[in-house]
Formats: C-alpha cells, sequence, structure tokens
C-alpha cells in the first residue's frame, strides 16, 4: 500500500480516491487498460489492508466498560450478558478494540457495581442539593430556614446534613418519627420468637383472606358472632403486623367456628391435591388444636407492641407537632421499661397461671434477647436538642416541666439559647429557665409590658446572664445584655457595675425605660418569638411555602 493511504477503522481507503475500478492485470498506470481515471498508480485487487486502531489508554477501556456497565443496570439486563456470543459479536463489531478488555460478569456484580452505586449517589446527592438551594434562593428563605423534616433515608439525611454549609441558621434536620417507630419494631421482629408468632399470625390471615371457600365460612360466622375483618399485614409498613395480630386475637371465636364446621370439613376433603389439603389441615391445626398457643402468642405480641403501634397513629396525624414527639418518646420508654421489668421476672412467670408455659418461655425469650438496647439507640437518634426545645416552649406541657429529666432540660435550654443568639446576635440570646426567680417584664407587641399570664412564654424567663450569681431578685435589662461578651457573661467590672446598677433600679420605683429601647427590645422579642413558634407548632418548608401538616407525616 502507498505511503499515505491508511486504512480507516472500517477498512475503506484513506488518503486517495479513484473514480474507476482496478485493473484486471494486477498493475497498471492511472491511464492504462480497464483503469480508471484516478490519481496515482492502482494496486492488485487483492492485497489486504492493515487496520490500524486508535491508541487507547486503560482510562479509556474502564470509562467504556463503566458505561457499559451503566446502561446493564439501568436496563435491568442480566449481567451473563455480557457472556452471551451475540452480544460480544455486536460489541466486536462495533469496537474490534475491545477485545479482550470488555469487562466480565463477575466484576459487573462486585466491583462495578459498587463504583456506579457510588456514582448513582453523588449524582442524587447534587441532584437534591441543587434543587433545595433553588428553592429557597428564589423564595429568599436563605436567612430564615433553620430546619427540614426529613425521612430516615440516607439520601434524603444527607441532604439534611449539606443544609449546614448552604445556610448560616441552620440547626440540624428532624427525622420521621413514624418510621423511626417502625424501624424500631423491625428491630424487636429480629428476634426468633416474636418472629414466629408475627409469621403464624399472618399466615392464619392470608389463608383464610385468599382463599374463596374458607373466606366464605369466615364472614358467615363473622355474621353470626359479631366479628369483624382479619386485616392483612403490608409490604412496606411493619406495623401493620401489629394490626394483622390483633384481629387474629379479636376474632379468635370466628376462626375457631370456621375451622371446626362441618363445611371446612368439606373443603378440606375436595381438595384433590396433597399440598392443598396439608396446607388447609395445617390452618385447622393452628388454630384449633389444644397443644396450639395461637392465641396466647399473638396476645403476648399485641401486648408488647400495640403501644408502639398507637404512637405511630398518633404521630402520623394531622394534628401532630414537634413538641409530642418527645413525649410520646417517654411514653414508650416507659412501656419498654414495664415489659423488661415485668415478662423478664421469673417471680411473675411462676405467679402466672393463665398464660401458657410455651408463650411464657417466648417473652423471656424476647426479654433477653436486647430489644431495650436496640429501641434506646432508636430513642436517641430521634430525641434531639431540636425535639426538646419544642417539648419545653410548648404550653401545653408546662405541667410536665417538672419531671423532664435534668438532662434533657438543660440541652433543650441551650439549643433555645443557641438558636436566638445565632439569628438575632446578643440581643436575642436569652436563659430559658423553668421556675427560676427572677422578675420578667414582659413586653407587647405594641412595645408595653404585659402580665406574664396573657405571654405565650408564660413558663419561660428572660433572666440576666450573670443572674446565678445573684441572690436578690433582678429585672432584666436590654442594656446589660448588650454589655454582655460574645459567651453572654461579662467580665468582673462588668458584673460588679451591673450588680450595682440591678441594685438602684430594684429600689427605685418602676421608672419606664428609655421609648428607643423599649421599641429595640419589642422588635427582637417578636422576631424571635415567630422564630420559636416554628419549631412549637411543627412547621416546616417544602418547595417554597411553609404548610402546617402533620409533623411525621408519611415516608
Amino acid at each position: 500500500m502507498p505511503l499515505g493511504r491508511q486504512a480507516t477503522l472500517t477498512g475503506l481507503l484513506k488518503g486517495g480516491s479513484s473514480s474507476g475500478a482496478g485493473s484486471s492485470a494486477g498493475s497498471g498506470s492511472g491511464s492504462g487498460s480497464g483503469s480508471g481515471s484516478g490519481s496515482g498508480s492502482g494496486d492488485g485487487g487483492g492485497v489486504p489492508f492493515v487496520k490500524k486502531w486508535p491508541k487507547f489508554t486503560k482510562e479509556d477501556f474502564e470509562e467504556a466498560n463503566t458505561l457499559l456497565a451503566t446502561a446493564i443496570y439501568c436496563c435491568n439486563l442480566p449481567m451473563t450478558i455480557v457472556e452471551h456470543p451475540d452480544f460480544l459479536k455486536f460489541i466486536y463489531g462495533v469496537a474490534p478494540w475491545m477485545q479482550g478488555k470488555l469487562i466480565g460478569r463477575k466484576a459487573l456484580a462486585t466491583t462495578m457495581l459498587d463504583k456506579v452505586y457510588g456514582m448513582t449517589r453523588k449524582e442524587v446527592q447534587q441532584f437534591l442539593d441543587k434543587q433545595v438551594e433553588g428553592v429557597l434562593g428564589d423564595w429568599q428563605l436563605k436567612e430564615k430556614t433553620v430546619s427540614f423534616v426529613t425521612d430516615w433515608g440516607s439520601n434524603m439525611m444527607k441532604a439534611g446534613d449539606s443544609l449546614k454549609e448552604m445556610l448560616g441558621n441552620y440547626v440540624g434536620s428532624v427525622n420521621c418519627l413514624q418510621h423511626l417507630i417502625s424501624n424500631g419494631l423491625k428491630d424487636f421482629a429480629k428476634n426468633e420468637s416474636l418472629a414466629s408468632v408475627i409469621s403464624k399470625a399472618k399466615e392464619v390471615v392470608q389463608y383464610v383472606t385468599g382463599h374463596c371457600a374458607p373466606r366464605a365460612i369466615y364472614d358467615e360466622k363473622k355474621k353470626e358472632l359479631h366479628g369483624t375483618a382479619l386485616i392483612k399485614a403490608g409490604a412496606t409498613r411493619f406495623g401493620s403486623n401489629v394490626l394483622a395480630m390483633e384481629s387474629v386475637e379479636r376474632n379468635e371465636k370466628v376462626l375457631r367456628a370456621t375451622v371446626g364446621s362441618a363445611e371446612y370439613d368439606a373443603y378440606i376433603q375436595k381438595q384433590s391435591k396433597a399440598a392443598d389439603k396439608a396446607a388447609a389441615v395445617k390452618i385447622k391445626g393452628l388454630i384449633n388444636d389444644t397443644s396450639s398457643t395461637l392465641f396466647s402468642d399473638t396476645k403476648w405480641a399485641v401486648d408488647t407492641l400495640a403501644p408502639f403501634q398507637s404512637a405511630i397513629k398518633e404521630v402520623e396525624g394531622d394534628t401532630a407537632k414537634l413538641s409530642d414527639a418527645y413525649y410520646t418518646l417517654q411514653v414508650l420508654n416507659k412501656h419498654v421499661k414495664k415489659i423488661k421489668a415485668v415478662q423478664g421476672s421469673l417471680v411473675h412467670v411462676l405467679e402466672d397461671d393463665d398464660t401458657p408455659v410455651q408463650t411464657q418461655l417466648l417473652a423471656l425469650d424476647f426479654v433477653n434477647s436486647g430489644f431495650d438496647e436496640a429501641w434506646e439507640q432508636r430513642t436517641k437518634q430521634a430525641c434531639t436538642d431540636m425535639v426538646v426545645a419544642a417539648a419545653i416552649l410548648d404550653p401545653r406541657y408546662k405541667h410536665k416541666i417538672d419531671s423532664m429529666p435534668p438532662e434533657d432540660l438543660t440541652r433543650g435550654e441551650a439549643f433555645i439559647e443557641k438558636l436566638a443568639g445565632r439569628m438575632f446576635g446578643q440581643e436575642g440570646q436569652i436563659k430559658a429557665t423553668v421556675g427560676g426567680n427572677a422578675q420578667v417584664r414582659a413586653i407587647g407587641a405594641e412595645g408595653g409590658e404585659e402580665a406574664s399570664d396573657d405571654n405565650p412564654w408564660v413558663h419561660m424567663q428572660l433572666t440576666d446572664p450573670f443572674n446565678q450569681q445573684q441572690s436578690a431578685q433582678t429585672t432584666v435589662d436590654l442594656a446589660t445584655l448588650a454589655a454582655a461578651g460574645p459567651d453572654g457573661l461579662p467580665d468582673a467590672a462588668a458584673a460588679a457595675d451591673a450588680a450595682a446598677a440591678a441594685a438602684a433600679k430594684a429600689a427605685e420605683e418602676a421608672a419606664p425605660r428609655p421609648e428607643e429601647v423599649m421599641k429595640s427590645f419589642a422588635a427582637a422579642k417578636g422576631e424571635l418569638q415567630a422564630t420559636l413558634a416554628v419549631l412549637q407548632e411543627g412547621r416546616y418548608l417544602t418547595v417554597g411555602k411553609v404548610e402546617t401538616p402533620s409533623l411525621h407525616r408519611r415516608c
């Protein structure tokens, strides 16, 4: 082949052209016999072309295999397709240079799968961040947003974490409590004893409701005995397993009458397949055999898990608020401790003559499985500083403040101070105390004083930053707050001056504050109340508008 004429990837000549056929003799000039009017001399027609492929690096082959793997995953194709002869023929026909470099089935199922998964997660995260930032920017909400409500999806939690860098006043996300409780029930079901009870109850419900004849017999007996419908467990909501077991326990008489009827026996005899007959006999045995403890086991499981399902129903309602989450968790924590103390007591087991021994053994196995430790971890995830702060601020729960654990009270108050200081500086930095001895001048929206009973912060008191060092009652002074350092505490000289000023003011009769100070204080307080109302009422921001539906909506 003459120089300058190179074969392309398809094998066609490059660098010269000929409009005529080559010489039949295999040689000759451009004007020779049988040759066309082309430039250059013609070679023999049987001379093969030497193909030259582009030079690819290792990174090029890796990128090609990554694109191929992504297409296979997204199109839900079997990973063995890379070993199919026709597929290989297609790939090597389009890209011959991939011979010996094509990814294999094992790599598709391991290292490449992990790589593409990581790339996809990163892309999703970037997309979510861009969408959230766009909404907040378009609606000018970046400086007003302090939190978001999300579910427990890892990508959503990651998006919440990324907001810390985007929003100056962001204090963290609030996670769906309904989802957390449901995950807690899943933790419990890892225990084999509880899992076996759930499995038997679901098997009964599915069989009776899934076969025409048993369902017709059940419906007839249900009318006679005033029963209720059996509830199937859902595939995604684990709490529905509790509802299924409740329906089995509640309809014990109806189920016993169903499998004990002549119609059910006739149904068994009509089964032509041995497997179908065995399944029908098994259900009858689960329900009516004297050795079966289905209903006592189910009753134990329902008594153990029903409070969690009730809590799910409560927090997913339209009236639920962020503050409800704290006290819902406290109720469930008490229930867990009660289960541990009662069901785990050998004395209780020996004194209980009504519960079959088999059921008592199931209960003992469950309480010794570490279920309480698993639930404690879930509680720590949900009971954030923000949730505690909302419980402190909600006037509905003011009578429960005294019973709040000191460590929760401390971190809740610290969160309120942190949020107020971050958003409004020193003027907004407050100290939340319960049952303190400071005299508070409540400033209304118009800048005038109002009685503490008329103020929504009836159980909150604005205290002097150095009030802990004073035994005498003092009155909050905005000038003192303004003189405080970044941490809210003045130095010794400032503290002495402030204490003397406070004593002098206490001796005087209630003198009116300067008008400009009153207005400034009223403005700062009004903004702070509006911000804290977001936490108190459980409102959150979605797609550029403020909504107040259920705090813990379905995920």
